[in-house]
């Protein structure tokens, strides 16, 4: 056993050899034991042994192991105890779980302007070198992050939000996170530097979220027109912070199912976006997930653990290397060198729902600001939300353009007479409610409310109602009037006088009460209003109300057709209100009664009206009893 023959040189020439024995038994012993042979051999005439006797007592042993087992582990016991080291050969594998805040310390991490977020550690063995993992997102821009369900693709993007929000202030960056895979990422929507958390079905938040983004877009090419194009430039030369924008879908595949018509949009986006500090950050599931079009933007790749070895060659180029198993663990490559890295965790797995909750509480108490929300339509529009904004006729909120989410105003003192209507009348009971409540709030004119039907039973401190005696009250406003503009001719130019809004419910109602003289009054007051604006009118209606009218003397004198506001569906099917694109498809879809249309110059916005809250005119009315009750008191 162990011969053998060894070929020396090239000549077939071989020596023959016998390879030692290290295996034997080994028999732990205190002393050494010289043995002597105390035997006694008989032999016979021929020399042969017939007989042995030997007194020698043999000592049974217990073998502890092999021989060089037993060497190398006393070997071992004696470099601890006389404390004798040796330079080790590699360094130690990086750890399945790491975290931010350990590897800030351990490499004494300093940030500056640009967004460069500390993600993990990498490994490079050939140097014999552990180093920080960062993602230069200033630098490079876009990132895009493979791998299987499972492999750490949220925990990337979840330990970059981390590490940007402890690093960075909302100043500096914001986040808008689009989570179509586990949606556990919801737990960050609080956190100051995230603007929103959107889920597969918020689909007028994603709309809106592109339009932000287009919004940022051409503001930002303005900005920095003079500084190269640049947001770095920019910061460099006016030292003035521009948040530097982050948005993430977390699982491409869904969202490429879900909203392709974006896909060609993002496409434009993540190549014209980086340099105006716009960024984007994909997961992916395979290889084949994301087009070669849109894959071309994304300078910044990690490849967690994929399918097959040949899909890190696709993602990263000639590579032998793959990683081992452990989420967050994957390759990513560096300065044309593919290295192993490990994703550092914010938290412990099972803690991370109290951990982001106890972080979002400490980050606002840190900072003031906060990233701006998606703007989206309110589930209601009402006046408690435009405080203060109903001071001036010529600009009363009246709801909220579906486009743009800009509030939209609509100018009453324009015009003297100025119509809301419907397909029926109770289309705008709602929104005439809601509209008085909010004119309730100014003294900077007088709101009359006429009520021929008593249709609205609600009441408004500083609104007078009135569901009769309308000739009587038209004569005199007429009188009052006439008097102040007597004044202002007379030259009395600083004559102080506190306009009047003339809210008519019901209007057919109301003129079919009054006499030819109230009749004639009207067109009076249309006269006094074209040379000293002192008095505007409201008219709410059906369509087929003020059709009825629209060919008399006195109606056809104050009405202006293309000019009105517009509650509920069928807008295309009346031709009462003149329409520059009548036939806008668009305008034949259903809308209900919490939308409606400005019409302006013929010209129509769809919004979000005005809708009534009772509670809110409830709790409204209790603030004026309570300061009553006060005065009186004083």
């Amino acid at each position: 056993i162990g011969s053998f023959y060894l070929q020396v040189g090239f000549d077939e020439y071989y020596y023959f050899g016998q390879s030692a024995w290290s295996g034997a038994p080994y028999y732990p012993n205190d002393f050494r034991i010289k043995k002597i042979d105390t035997s006694i051999d008989f032999i016979n005439n021929y020399g042969a042994v017939y007989k042995t006797i030997n007194n020698t007592k043999k000592k049974i042993y217990k073998a502890d192991g092999e021989e060089i087992t037993s060497i190398i582990r006393y070997l071992d016991e004696v470099a601890d105890k006389e404390n004798i080291m040796i330079n080790q050969l590699w360094l130690n594998r990086i750890s399945n779980f790491i975290k931010v805040d350990a590897l800030k310390n351990k490499y004494n991490y300093k940030s500056d302007f640009r967004i460069n977020p500390v993600i993990g550690e990498y490994d490079d063995p050939v140097n014999q070198q552990q180093h920080l993992l960062t993602l230069p997102i200033s630098e490079f821009g876009n990132t895009l992050i493979y791998g299987t369900p499972g492999s750490g693709k949220e925990l990337v993007l979840t330990t970059t939000i981390y590490s940007c929000a402890t690093t960075y202030t909302p100043e500096e960056v914001n986040f808008y996170i689009l989570d179509f895979a586990s949606e556990t990422m919801l737990n960050l929507r609080n956190i100051p530097h995230v603007g929103d958390v959107m889920l597969v079905n918020d689909k007028d938040k994603i709309e809106n979220l592109f339009k932000l983004i287009n919004t940022y877009l051409e503001q930002r090419k303005q900005l920095f027109l003079n500084y190269a194009g640049s947001i770095i430039e920019y910061e460099k030369s006016t030292g003035e912070k521009v948040p530097s924008v982050i948005v993430m879908i977390n699982g491409f595949d869904s969202f490429n199912e879900t909203y392709p018509d974006y896909v060609d949009l993002l496409t434009r986006y993540t190549r014209e976006c980086p340099r105006f500090g716009i960024y984007f950050m994909f997961t992916a599931a395979g290889t084949n997930s994301i087009r070669f079009k849109l894959s071309q933007n994304f300078k910044l790749v990690l490849a967690l653990e994929l399918n097959d070895k040949s899909d890190y060659y696709s993602v990263l180029g000639r590579t032998q290397i793959v990683p081992s198993k452990g989420v967050g663990r994957g390759l990513v490559k560096i300065n044309d060198g593919i290295y192993e890295f490990q994703t550092a965790h914010p938290s412990k797995k099972e803690e991370s729902s109290e951990f982001f909750k106890n972080l979002a509480v400490e980050l606002k108490e840190k900072y003031s600001t906060k990233a701006l929300a998606i703007p989206v339509l309110p589930d209601h529009v009402t006046a408690s939300l435009f405080q203060d904004k109903f001071n001036s006729l010529n600009s009363i909120p009246i709801g909220i353009y579906k486009d743009t989410l800009d509030i939209c105003y609509y100018n009453f003192q324009k015009n003297f007479f100025n119509k809301i209507s419907g397909m029926e009348i109770d289309n705008t009971l709602s929104f005439t409610k809601e509209l008085l409540d909010g004119l309730n709030s100014t003294s900077k004119f007088k709101t009359y409310l006429f009520d021929s039907s008593n249709s609205i039973s609600e009441t408004f401190a500083s609104i007078p109602k009135y569901n009769d005696q309308f000739n009587e009250i038209l004569t005199s406003t007429n009188d009052s009037l006439q008097k102040i503009y007597e004044e202002y001719q007379n030259g009395n130019q600083e004559l102080s006088y506190q306009p009047i809004l003339f809210v008519i419910y019901d209007f057919s109602s109301f003129i079919n009460k009054l006499d030819e003289n109230a009749i004639s009054i009207i067109g009076n007051l249309y006269d006094l209003q074209s040379k000293i604006s002192m008095i505007n009118i409201v008219a709410i209606d059906s369509i087929d109300n003020f059709k009825k009218v629209e060919f008399e003397s006195w109606y056809k004198k104050i009405n202006i057709d293309d000019q009105a506001i517009w509650i509920g569906d069928g807008i295309s099917n009346q031709f009462a209100i003149k329409l520059v694109k009548s036939t806008d498809r668009s305008l034949q879809i259903p809308i209900g009664n919490d939308f409606g249309y400005s019409i302006v110059n013929g010209k129509h916005s769809l919004i979000k009206v005005l809708e009534f809250d009772s509670k809110e005119l409830n709790e409204s009315k209790k603030d004026i009893e309570e300061s009553n009750s006060e005065i009186e008191e004083l």
